[in-house]
């Protein structure tokens, strides 16, 4: 009792799946189910996940302000780094998180990413692919950000996934050292962490 939409529709798929077609037709198809999930949809409409979202402008502002990557830190760089992929891509944690440097090719003014790790979104036979390009502000793009993090790593790195630990062994850094890493970035720029948990970086992106 109390459900809302979603999570109705969500039994309906289920039943549909598990109980395959019933005289040519699934349950899910059925008039009257159908006529019900729209009567649930006017009565109980799905909300929105988050009904405030935090300005990005914070962060891009903040990294604009900041020093050029060759005076930054590899902390530094590291969270500057995370913060413009996650801003960029849209994509979650998880996925930066199983970035190879084999799999990051350059073509032309353009960067792509293919990963080959099965990730929690990817669908069956189907890869997960970001790209990138360049920016005219050098300390808000990504892919001059990216060259040179990798280059600031190359004589220190332990693994041969792309976000590293920023201390020795500087082994490959978990999701939950890249979660916090984002959150990080989000409280130097002063953005309200208590309000927008880190698992959002971007609650727009919804990562």
């Amino acid at each position: 009792m109390g459900k809302g939409y979603i999570s109705i529709n969500s039994a309906r798929s289920a039943l549909s799946t598990l109980l395959g077609p019933v005289e040519g037709n699934t349950i899910g198809n059925n008039p009257i189910v159908v006529r019900f999930l729209k009567g649930v949809s006017r009565l109980r409409p799905p909300t929105p996940k988050y009904k405030t979202t935090w300005d990005s402008d914070i962060v891009l502002n903040f990294i604009d302000k900041s020093e050029s990557n060759e005076n930054l830190s590899l902390t530094q760089l590291t969270l500057k780094l995370v913060a413009l992929m996650l801003l960029c891509s849209g994509h979650r944690i998880q996925t930066l998180n199983n970035i190879k440097l084999h799999e990051i090719k350059e073509n032309g003014d353009e960067l792509v990413i293919n990963i080959e790790n099965r990730l929690k979104t990817s669908k069956a036979g189907v890869g997960t692919t970001i790209r990138f390009r360049l920016f005219h502000n050098r300390k808000l793009c990504v892919i001059t950000c990216l060259k040179y993090y990798i280059e600031k790593t190359k004589a220190l790195r332990q693994s041969e996934y792309l976000f590293v630990q920023c201390k020795a062994p500087h082994q490959r850094a978990s999701c939950q050292t890249i979660s916090r890493w984002a959150k990080e970035t989000l409280i130097l720029a002063g953005v309200n962490t208590l309000r927008f948990f880190c698992s959002q970086l971007s609650a727009c992106l919804n990562f």
